[in-house]
């Protein structure tokens, strides 16, 4: 199981790929998304975890989207408990 701090670092790294792959520099993506180009940094180094409207406006200037797929449920019983 994935933590928390983990997953805030994970889509951090996402967030930073794609703005690079993009050419976009964190000030061109931050004034975009209504944030300071400091706050982004440490959303994208995983040290801040952006709220969901946060995170939708990175999406959108980004170009991305969320998507939950669906993946096997491993038991308790599977894992020991």
């Amino acid at each position: 199981m994935v933590t928390r701090e983990e997953s805030v670092f994970q889509v951090g790294r996402i967030l930073k790929i794609r703005r690079k792959s993009l050419k976009m520099s964190r000030k061109e993506v931050a004034l975009l998304a209504q944030i300071t180009p400091t706050y982004l940094s440490m959303i994208e180094n995983g040290h801040r975890e952006p709220a969901m409207p946060m995170l939708g406006r990175l999406l959108d200037v980004l170009g991305l989207e969320l998507v939950f797929k669906e993946r096997d449920i491993v038991s308790r019983e599977d894992e020991g408990w």
